[in-house]
């Protein structure tokens, strides 16, 4: 029912667009170095494009993900926080001109460490937290079988409860993902061809695998992945129209992958290489793994499973790419909060959250 509501809304929009294209051919052209474009979230001008994850994060902006997601009370059970409105935040179509401020320091620090729940038998990998911060989402490998768990709580400030859990057949040990909307689930299949999902319709409901589809043109286009290559390491961005992930094996060095869609009804399209410095390219056989991206999408997390560290990357406008800027030790899967004032990781003693400054 999920997928099929999903899909209905989804044809509809496409004939929208349809009717649209037929009476006007004033479709903003692709941005470039140089040019302009608001073709799919926000434009750039003369500069390369950022990724759909991010927007103008203007006075408005940062007003909007400080009084949404990072709220105690806000996005109710089964809602998205509000991160911004239109022309802000997230789902903003604005155009960014440096200088900009991002929302993360670029030389962080964590104060304040605390547990985030009880501890469990097993090793936990962090998965994820909801927009709102009040769903937590992580995975137990239990010999070859992954074990989903997830817990909630009712603000920002309280502790975690009500965990669940459910195994994950079709699933590799990757980090699953979470949507910012704590309704959906994300992670890697057996074969590393593709990615799978499982959904609920509203939270307290359980998750159970979802057919829908939002992954068919990825799986379907397979074929331009070498025969080493493989599929790996899921993020979805807050805003839900930017998929993270890696591709890698081979003699590839660049691993970072992106794909954006245009609606969150759609699939998700073929992704391309995210634009990184060197010292976030990989060494064969090896792989950079992105973990998080933030609300403003100017900070990319990744961690270095070879040297075993998480690393936070600023974008730079006039390289066009992202770089380097703290190394966040291992705090593995950090994810910042909306404000990018607290992030939540994983570590060897259980999953953790610390004040971000």
């Amino acid at each position: 029912m999920i997928a099929l509501t999903r899909y209905s809304l989804l044809s509809a929009l496409l004939g929208v667009a349809a009717i649209g294209a037929c009476g006007s051919d004033d479709r903003p052209p692709a941005a470039s170095n140089g040019g302009s474009s608001t073709s799919g979230g926000f434009s750039v001008s003369g500069t390369a494009q950022l990724p759909e994850g991010g927007s103008e994060p203007s006075e408005s902006g940062a007003a909007g993900a400080l009084a949404g997601a990072g709220d105690s009370d806000a996005g109710g059970a089964g809602g998205v926080a509000d991160i911004g409105d239109a022309g802000s935040g997230l789902g903003g179509h604005g155009t960014l001109e440096p200088p900009v401020d991002p929302l993360c320091p670029d030389a962080p620090s964590a104060a304040d460490e605390s547990e985030l729940l009880a501890s469990s038998p097993g090793p936990k990998l962090f998965g994820g937290i909801s927009n709102d911060e009040l769903v937590l989402a992580w995975t137990v490998s239990v010999a070859d079988e992954v074990v989903l768990h997830y817990a909630s709580r009712m603000t920002s400030s309280s502790s975690f409860g009500d965990e669940k859990q459910r195994p994950i057949p079709a699933a590799l040990s990757d980090a699953v993902a979470l949507a910012g909307d704590g309704l959906r689930v994300v992670y890697v299949t057996e074969d590393r061809r593709s990615f799978g999902q499982l959904s609920r319709s509203e939270r307290g409901a359980d998750f159970e695998p979802d057919a829908g589809g939002d992954f068919d043109l990825l799986a379907g286009d397979v074929a331009q992945l070498g025969e080493t290559e493989a599929y790996g390491d899921p993020v979805l961005a807050p805003n839900d129209r930017t998929l993270l992930y890696s591709r890698f094996g081979g003699a590839r060095t660049k691993t970072i992958f992106k794909s954006d869609r245009f609606s969150v009804f759609a699939p998700w399209p073929t992704g391309t290489e995210l634009a990184v410095s060197a010292e976030l390219e990989a060494s064969p056989p090896e792989r950079m793994q992105p973990t998080a991206l933030s609300s403003d999408g100017y900070s990319l997390f990744v961690w270095d499973g070879a040297a075993s560290t998480q690393w936070l990357a600023s974008f730079s406008a006039e390289s066009g790419s992202y770089a380097s800027t703290g190394n966040l030790g291992d705090r593995r899967g950090a994810t910042p909060d909306a404000p990018c004032t607290r992030i939540y990781y994983g570590r060897a003693s259980g999953l953790q959250t610390a004040r971000f400054e």
